[in-house]
């Protein structure tokens, strides 16, 4: 019998079954890590799709409420009582005056938990009907139930849009507001105008002089549109006012007043408000603090 060739015959077995064990274990060791990046992968794709829903019923929330949609605003209110946690889409200037036979309740991924959320101590935020601004910036935290690692966090600011990253701290546009740059103004006024009789009065430098502009006399396009310069003794005083909506169905004003062009203090009224003056907005002489006016129908303030 020729022993070399069985020698031959038992190494290639050897050989033969050391390559299959490596190849097993590479096998073993591929499908461990791909089923491993697939999990990732699926936690991932778990997170991104509450990250995009949530931001769409803002986005939409909004989008109605700028279209002035059933006549009325919209907001969102967040639930994590239940499971799933719920997402409300409503009708209406809060929460708990709302129309809720119009509510749409929507449930959320089960894999990803709202881990904390707030607005400004509230559960649900609003959108202007004009500006689209939010009533109430916050935040929602979320992470997936299977590896806290994957997590995310959708701010939302005054303006009323969302992102992943924090925004900056933002002035408040409530009464007696201290403004970094208060050079252009929007003010939402809810009463319904006379356009054809009222007027806009400017007080300067506490009643130094007045100047009374008849609304009817600056009308383009159906929309106030005014601009001068006003003298007071040796200084000269440069703004302009206009209106973006009008009884639509409220009035949005725009104010420019250049911190550069104007040194004198500023009241603003309207002649067909009954309320103390000023009713709509007063500046300081160097305009870096901002009054709110004391009329009921100013439903906001909003620094361009």
């Amino acid at each position: 019998m020729n022993l070399k060739w069985l020698k031959k015959i038992k190494d290639n077995s050897a050989f033969t079954m050391l390559e299959s064990l490596v190849i097993l274990a590479a096998m073993v060791f591929i499908f461990t890590v791909s089923m491993i990046s697939y999990r990732s992968y699926d936690m991932d794709l778990d997170l991104k799709s509450q990250i995009d829903q949530i931001t769409m019923y803002f986005a939409l929330a909004r989008q109605k409420t700028i279209s002035s949609h059933e006549n009325d605003s919209w907001g969102l209110r967040i639930s994590t009582s239940s499971s799933p946690q719920i997402v409300t889409l409503f009708k209406g200037k809060t929460y708990d005056t709302r129309d809720s036979s119009v509510d749409y309740l929507v449930g959320l991924n089960t894999n990803v938990n709202i881990t904390d959320f707030d607005f400004e101590g509230s559960d649900w935020t609003v959108f202007n009907r004009i500006s689209g601004r939010a009533s109430s910036t916050g935040y929602i935290s979320m992470e997936h139930i299977n590896d806290s690692s994957k997590s995310a966090t959708i701010y939302l600011n005054k303006e009323g849009l969302t992102s992943l990253h924090a925004f900056p701290s933002q002035a408040s546009t409530t009464a007696n507001i201290r403004l970094v740059d208060s050079r252009h103004i929007h003010i939402e006024y809810s009463r319904t105008i006379n356009v054809a009789s009222e007027n806009i009065i400017l007080t300067f430098d506490g009643g130094t002089v007045i100047e009374t502009i008849p609304m009817a006399n600056y009308l383009e396009d159906g929309q106030f549109v005014w601009s001068g310069v006003v003298n007071i003794a040796s200084t000269s005083q440069e703004l302009e006012i206009r209106s973006h909506e009008i009884n639509n169905p409220n009035t949005l004003f725009s104010i420019h007043r250049d911190i550069d062009k104007n040194n004198v203090s500023l009241e603003v009224d309207i002649s067909g408000d009954t309320w103390p003056s000023p009713q709509l907005i007063s500046y300081s002489d160097d305009g870096a603090t901002v009054a709110t006016g004391s009329s009921p129908y100013i439903e906001s303030i909003i620094r361009q």
